[in-house]
């Protein structure tokens, strides 16, 4: 539910940061569980688990990008 919140929230231009702080988390904790834990992959099951890996890395990027054009619009009025 707390994702859902800074979702909505970034999408309404507020609290920007917040989703960003979000996504960051939510990689770390990825390539944390897949990486650095005793996870062993089932045949097939690694390529996916890369695949997640990227989509959250490319979502910090996306959430910096929204971040910044958020602070850029409230400084302009």
């Amino acid at each position: 539910l707390f994702g859902l919140a800074t979702v909505v929230l970034a999408f309404r231009r507020q609290l920007s940061a917040l989703f960003f702080v979000w996504t960051l988390v939510v990689a770390v904790l990825m390539l944390y569980g897949y990486v650095f834990s005793g996870y062993y992959f089932e045949p097939g099951d690694l390529g996916l688990a890369l695949f997640e890996i990227a989509a959250s890395l490319l979502s910090i990027a996306g959430a910096w990008f929204q971040m910044r054009a958020a602070v850029q619009i409230q400084k302009r009025y």
